[in-house]
C-alpha cells in the first residue's frame, strides 16, 4: 500500500483525508409552530431561530450506531455498503480551507452522515494536544478504539474544544464519523488543529497509485485560474500554472443556480498548459458553478471555482418602448430562463399570447411536476414558485394545456399549503426575512380571494379566514416598509423576490388599499433600483449579497429588471422579478431613468437610510465616469454576514470593494465567504468620491488580513506604486490606499483580481476621479501619491485632498470635511438627491 506523506507543524490543521461519500437521508419530524419578528436575524444574529425538529432528530439520533466501516480497506475508489447503500471513499484535497466541509443547500430536513480517515506517524510515544470544532457531531476512533465524542449541533457555527489523543510510536489510525442535520444553507464540517510542538507525519493510503503523480495533480488544481471573471466571446478556459506532466482526465460539472447541470470531460495530455471546456454559447449563461474534477484511475481531486458567462451579442438586445421590452424578456427566459414556473409563464405567454415561441407539451409538464412536488413536500423557497401559480390560474385557466385535471391539483396544492410560521408544520422553509413574509402574505391573501369558502387544511381554517389573516399581515408588511424601507438594502438577490410579491399583488388583488400600497412600493423600490444603479448595473453597497451579484453584474436580476424598466443594463437569463413585472400591468416611472446615468460635468449625490431606527446610513456618489457607494458606519467592530458595505465601480465589470474575507477558503461559499460579506465589519466613512474604512479585527478569527477585490483584466490600466494601486477604465479613475501595504495575488485562482494587505488592524482609502476632475491617469496618481496624509498607529486619519480639502476620520471621531463633520443620523428612506456641476 503506498502513502502519501505530509508533514504536520503546530498550528496546522489535520484537513486531508480519506472521506466515505456523504449518505443523506430526508427526516420527518412531528408538526410545530414557530415564533419570530421579522429581520431580528439580521439584528441580533442569524442563528438566533432554531428548526423545531431539531430536538426531536437529536433525540431519535442518540439512540443510532453510527456508520460502521472496515478500516482495514480504506482507499481512494474502495467500495464500502453503508446501510446496504454502496459508497465510494475519495480523497479530499483542502487547498487553503483548514475545515474538512462539504457545503450544499438542502430544501428539506436532512440528515448527513460521512465517515473520514486518516494516518498519523510519530517518533514519540504521548499524549498529543489538538483542537477539535463541528457543527453537528463527531466521534473519533484512535487505532480501533473509541476516543472522542462531541455533539454540540450549533447550526453553521463551529464550536470548539480541546483534545489529547494518546499516539503510539509509529503509524496510528485515525477514523472521524460525523453527521448533522441540514436545513437549507448548511456546512457539513469538522476541523482539527494540531497544538503540540513535535512535528507529526500525515499518511494516506492510496493503493497502488503513485505519490508523486497525485502531488502534481494537487498543484496543478492549486495553482489553476480562469484568465477572466467573465467570458462575452471565444472560448472558456481553464489555465495550469505549470506544464502537465502526465496525461489524466478531466470533469467539469457547470450549473448556474437552478438551470440544468452541463458536464464537460476532457482528456488532457502531457505539455497542456490548459483545459478548454468549450465555447461560450455551449452554455447556459449565468453566473457558472464549476466543480473541477481531475482523475486518474481512481484518484480525483476536485475544486470549485465560478465564472460569469455572457455572450456580449446579447448586449446589442435594444428598444425604445417598455412594452417592446417586457415582450423581449419574456422570449429571452423562454429560451434561456431557469426552467421554473416563472419561465413556464413566460413560455405560455410567448406560445399562446403572441405565438413567438412553440411550446413542448414535455417540458411543460416536467417544469410543472417538478414545481408542484417541491411545494407540495414544501420546499425552503416554494413560496417563490407558490406565487407564480396564482398568475397562471389566473390568465390560462382556459388554456388547452392547463387541463381541467391540472387546474384542480392546483387548487388541492394550494388548500394544503402552509402560509406561516404559527400554521403547524415539520418543513425548514424560511420565514424570517423581509422577502419571504411578503411572499408568503401575498400567496395568502390571494389563496383566500381564490378559494373563501374553501377549507384549508394545515391551518384548519376557510380561505375567507385565511384572506383576513393575510390582509392584516400585509398591511403591517407595508406600514413597516413605508417606514423603514428594507434592511436587506439594494439587496440585488432580493430585490427581485419583493418585486416578484408587489407586482403579482398589484395585479391580482381585489383591494384598492393593498393595490395601492403595492404600487407605492414599486416605485420607491424602482427609484432605489435608479439611483443606486451605475448605467442599470447596481453595483452599490448591498444589505444582503453574494459572491455570484458581486461578479457576475451582466446575469443580476436587478440588471435585467433595470433593463425592462428604462432599456439601461442587460437583458439576462433570471426570472425572478423579470418575469412577474413583464406580466404585469405595472410600469416603473420613467422619470426615474434620470438616475441611472449622469452627464458629463454633472454629479449625484444620494444620502438614505434603510432598516429600523439607523440601522443604514447609506451614500452613493455618481459621475459620468464612477460610482462610489458605501454603508455609513454600519456595525463597526461587529461580526458580519452578507452585508456588503463598500463599493467603487466603473461597470459592470470594472468594480473594486474592500472586504475582510469572512473565510480563509477561496472557494467556500459561507455566510460571510471570502469575497461577499465581512467577518468583522470595518468603520467606513464617504463623502463623494473619496471613502475611508477602518479594520479591527479580533484575533479568533481565522484571517488575519484584508483585501481589495482588483481585477485586472477589466481595466484599461493599473499601476501599483507605494502602497497604493491605480486602476482605469475609460474616463474613469479609482485609487486604493492601505496603511499596511498591498500584495497583488500573482497565483491560484485570485490571480491578478486581488490584492492583501496583512494585520488585523488596517486603514484603507478609495479614492475616485475622472479625466475630467484630474486630467491623465498619471496627474491623479501624482496627485495621490504627493497629497499629505497622516495615518496614525491609532487609526486616525488626516488626508488633505487635492479638490476637496482637508478631511479627518477615525475609530472614536466620525468624518470631518474642512471642520465640518458629517453626520449619519436623522436620515430617510426617500433620502437626500443633490446635483452638483
Amino acid at each position: 500500500m503506498n502513502k502519501l506523506t505530509y508533514s504536520l507543524k503546530q498550528g496546522e490543521s489535520l484537513n486531508r483525508w480519506l472521506i466515505l461519500e456523504m449518505l443523506e437521508t430526508k427526516k420527518q419530524f412531528d408538526k410545530s409552530t414557530q415564533e419570530g419578528n421579522i429581520n431580528d436575524w439580521l439584528l441580533k444574529g442569524h442563528a438566533i431561530h432554531e428548526f423545531p425538529g431539531k430536538k426531536q432528530f437529536l433525540k431519535e439520533r442518540s439512540s443510532q450506531e453510527p456508520l460502521v466501516t472496515d478500516s482495514s480497506n480504506i482507499f481512494p475508489g474502495a467500495v464500502q455498503k453503508i446501510k446496504d447503500v454502496p459508497k465510494q471513499w475519495l480523497i479530499y484535497m483542502p487547498f487553503d480551507n483548514s475545515v474538512v466541509e462539504k457545503e450544499g443547500f438542502w430544501n428539506v430536513p436532512t440528515h448527513l452522515e460521512s465517515r473520514a480517515y486518516t494516518e498519523i506517524y510519530c517518533e514519540v510515544e504521548g499524549d498529543y494536544h489538538f483542537s477539535l470544532a463541528t457543527c453537528g457531531g463527531l466521534k473519533i476512533w484512535l487505532n480501533n478504539h473509541p476516543e472522542v465524542h462531541f455533539e454540540p449541533f450549533a447550526r453553521n457555527q463551529l464550536t470548539y474544544t480541546s483534545i489529547h489523543l494518546p499516539l503510539k510510536k509509529g503509524n496510528n489510525k485515525i477514523e472521524v464519523y460525523f453527521d448533522d442535520l441540514a436545513e437549507r444553507d448548511t456546512k457539513f464540517s469538522f476541523r482539527l488543529d494540531y497544538l503540540g510542538k513535535d512535528e507529526l507525519e500525515i499518511q494516506l493510503p492510496i493503493g497502488n497509485y503513485s505519490a508523486n503523480e497525485i502531488i502534481h495533480l494537487e498543484q496543478l488544481l492549486d495553482g489553476a485560474y480562469f484568465p477572466v471573471d467573465t467570458f462575452k466571446r471565444g472560448n472558456v478556459v481553464l489555465q495550469f500554472d505549470r506544464i502537465v506532466e502526465i496525461n489524466f482526465s478531466s470533469r467539469a460539472t457547470m450549473q448556474v443556480e437552478r438551470c440544468v447541470k452541463q458536464i464537460v470531460q476532457c482528456d488532457v495530455k502531457q505539455g497542456s498548459t490548459e483545459v478548454v471546456l468549450g465555447n461560450i454559447h455551449d452554455f447556459q449563461i449565468g453566473y457558472t458553478a464549476i466543480e473541477m474534477e481531475i482523475m486518474v484511475g481512481d484518484i480525483c481531486i476536485t475544486k470549485h471555482f465560478g465564472i460569469e458567462i455572457y455572450p456580449e451579442v446579447y448586449l446589442k438586445l435594444q428598444t425604445d418602448h417598455i412594452e417592446d421590452r417586457k415582450r423581449m424578456a419574456l422570449d429571452f427566459t423562454s429560451i434561456h430562463g431557469e426552467p421554473n414556473m416563472h419561465k413556464l409563464l413566460s413560455i405560455l405567454y410567448c406560445s399562446e399570447d403572441i405565438g413567438s415561441y412553440e411550446l413542448d407539451p414535455q417540458m411543460f409538464h416536467d417544469i410543472l411536476e417538478d414545481e408542484m412536488k417541491k411545494i407540495n413536500e414544501r420546499n425552503d423557497c416554494s413560496d417563490f414558485s407558490l406565487i407564480m401559480f396564482f398568475r397562471l390560474l389566473h390568465d390560462y385557466h382556459k388554456s388547452d394545456i392547463v387541463t381541467a385535471k391540472t387546474i384542480d391539483r392546483i387548487k388541492q396544492m394550494i388548500l394544503h399549503f402552509r402560509y406561516w410560521m404559527d400554521e403547524p408544520g415539520n418543513d425548514v422553509m424560511w420565514f424570517f426575512s423581509e422577502n419571504h413574509a411578503l411572499m408568503f402574505h401575498t400567496c395568502e391573501i390571494l389563496a383566500g380571494q381564490m378559494y373563501p369558502d374553501e377549507h384549508f387544511t394545515n391551518a384548519g381554517i376557510s380561505g375567507r379566514e385565511h384572506y383576513q389573516r393575510g390582509e392584516a399581515r400585509l398591511n403591517a408588511w407595508f406600514e413597516r416598509f413605508f417606514d423603514e424601507g428594507l434592511s436587506e438594502w439594494n439587496s440585488a438577490p432580493y430585490i427581485p423576490i419583493n418585486v416578484i410579491g408587489l407586482t403579482i399583488l398589484y395585479d391580482l388583488t381585489d383591494s384598492n388599499i393593498l393595490k395601492v400600497h403595492a404600487k407605492r412600493a414599486l416605485d420607491q423600490i424602482f427609484k432605489w433600483l435608479a439611483i443606486n444603479s451605475y448605467h442599470g448595473y447596481l453595483t452599490c453597497s448591498q444589505g444582503r449579497v453574494y459572491e455570484k451579484e458581486l461578479k457576475g453584474n451582466y446575469n443580476t436580476q436587478t440588471t435585467s429588471l433595470a433593463w425592462i424598466a428604462w432599456g439601461e443594463g442587460a437583458l439576462n437569463y433570471s426570472t425572478f422579478g423579470s418575469v412577474a413585472l413583464s406580466l404585469s400591468d405595472y410600469i416603473p416611472p420613467a422619470k426615474y431613468s434620470k438616475f441611472l446615468s449622469v452627464s458629463n460635468g454633472n454629479a449625484l449625490s444620494y444620502l438614505h437610510k434603510q432598516g429600523p431606527d439607523d440601522f443604514a446610513n447609506l451614500s452613493t456618489y455618481k459621475t459620468s465616469a464612477y460610482m462610489l457607494s458605501s454603508a455609513l458606519q454600519f456595525k463597526p467592530g461587529e461580526k458580519g454576514y452578507q452585508e456588503h458595505v463598500l463599493q467603487a465601480s466603473i461597470g459592470p465589470e470594472a468594480n473594486v470593494w474592500v472586504n475582510h474575507p469572512g473565510e480563509k477558503s477561496v472557494q467556500s461559499s459561507g455566510r460571510p465567504s471570502y469575497w461577499a460579506g465581512n467577518g468583522y465589519l470595518p468603520k467606513v466613512a464617504q463623502y463623494k468620491s473619496i471613502a475611508f474604512a477602518i479594520f479591527n479585527i479580533e484575533e479568533e478569527h481565522d484571517v488575519d488580513f484584508t483585501h481589495a477585490y482588483t481585477p485586472l483584466f477589466a481595466f484599461d490600466h493599473s499601476l501599483i506604486a507605494d502602497d497604493w494601486i491605480f486602476l482605469q477604465k475609460g474616463d474613469g479613475y479609482i485609487g486604493l490606499f492601505a496603511q499596511n501595504g498591498i500584495q497583488l495575488v500573482e497565483d491560484g485562482i485570485n490571480k491578478k483580481r486581488e490584492v492583501i494587505s496583512s494585520g488585523r488592524n488596517n486603514v484603507w482609502i478609495v479614492r475616485m476621479g475622472s479625466s475630467e476632475e484630474f486630467g491623465s491617469f498619471d496627474a491623479f496618481q501624482q496627485m495621490m501619491i504627493e497629497a499629505q496624509m497622516k495615518v496614525s498607529n491609532s487609526q486616525k486619519i488626516l488626508w488633505k485632498d487635492p479638490h476637496i480639502g482637508t478631511c479627518s476620520f477615525s475609530w472614536h471621531d466620525d468624518l470631518k470635511v474642512n471642520d465640518t463633520q458629517m453626520t449619519v443620523q436623522n436620515r430617510t428612506i426617500e433620502g437626500d438627491i443633490n446635483f452638483y456641476k
